[in-house]
């Protein structure tokens, strides 16, 4: 279950529905906001912020400068830290972001951590060294923890996302549980008044979640969603079917190493990678998407898509 398509649809829904998310996940700090000013997001102006990682890459999710009604403090920064995988450093990475946004900000700092997954996450930042003593606390939310039907009665739009992370939980690698979830999702969000480009943010995460373009997932919701969930404009066909694509990837990459052990990983992957693109390029025809759009996002000639079998 875990896997960066996990991560990056959650790290993507947070910075889309920002506003959302701060209303959902710490509503004293919404009841303080001047919303004549928008949320500014610094984690991509000061790559310095982040905590150091092994790994390389990035590691705060999200840093925001927020704005506030009134009193002396007229701004503050929100740390947002989406958290899905087991890491035993996590709560001295929170502490190094907290310490190096309040060292290079001159305003407040607060932290948030939201961990998706099952069974798993991270306490307080405990630490001493000779009489030197740190403890660090941040806000903390656990999908798995969430209360399910206060969820789907909640009208907030965040409380959509949450809820299709805790159903995704529950639904594990169970393809009935993730197509009845998935529908029951799609139809929630029918029923809400959500303007147009919030509604298609919170559908495409859930459709990301529950991998509705899956092999084992029926062609009945495949079509309910190709019909309902992305009736989108021409103009943001071809971004779906590289999103789409980039998730069919890396699982025929993963496929492609399997199979090509004996081999050499290198083949293995490269042979994975190809029987993605044309397995997806195949759906895509199926759902009468246009060849050059196809083409555009996974990166297959028209010629070759033409000449695949859709029927």
């Amino acid at each position: 279950m875990t896997g960066n398509w996990l991560d990056e649809a959650w790290k993507d829904m947070l910075i889309q529905g920002v506003d959302d998310a701060i209303e959902f996940f710490m509503p004293a700090l919404a009841a303080d906001r001047d919303y004549t000013k928008a949320a500014e997001l610094l984690s991509d102006d000061m790559p310095g912020l982040e905590a150091d990682t092994d790994k390389g890459g990035r590691v705060l999710d999200i840093c925001l400068s927020i704005y506030l009604l009134g009193g002396n403090t007229q701004r503050v920064a929100l740390a947002i830290e989406q958290q899905h995988r087991r890491d035993p450093e996590f709560a001295r990475r929170m502490y190094t972001t907290f310490y190096r946004a309040s060292d290079r900000l001159a305003y407040p700092v607060t932290s948030l951590a939201v961990f998706t997954d099952k069974s798993w996450h991270a306490g307080p930042y405990e630490y001493e060294c000779y009489g030197t003593r740190l403890h660090f606390e941040y806000n903390v939310f656990r999908v798995a923890e969430a209360d399910i039907e206060s969820l789907r009665r909640d009208p907030r739009p965040f409380a959509v996302v949450v809820l299709a992370g805790a159903l995704m939980l529950e639904a594990g690698d169970d393809p009935n549980d993730r197509e009845k979830y998935a529908r029951e999702l799609l139809g929630l969000m029918m029923e809400r008044n959500y303007d147009k480009r919030k509604k298609k943010a919170i559908l495409n995460f859930v459709r990301r979640v529950f991998r509705v373009q899956d092999d084992d997932m029926s062609p009945g919701i495949k079509e309910e969603w190709g019909m309902k969930a992305i009736p989108i404009e021409e103009a943001a066909k071809e971004i779906w079917i590289r999103q789409a694509t980039e998730e069919g990837i890396e699982r025929g990459i993963e496929r492609g190493i399997e199979r090509g052990i004996e081999r050499g990983i290198e083949r293995g992957i490269e042979e994975g990678k190809e029987a993605a693109k044309v397995e997806l390029a195949r759906n895509f025809l199926k759902m009468g998407l246009p060849v050059e759009q196809i083409a555009s996002g996974t990166g297959l000639s028209v010629e070759e898509i033409s000449g695949l079998p859709h029927s």
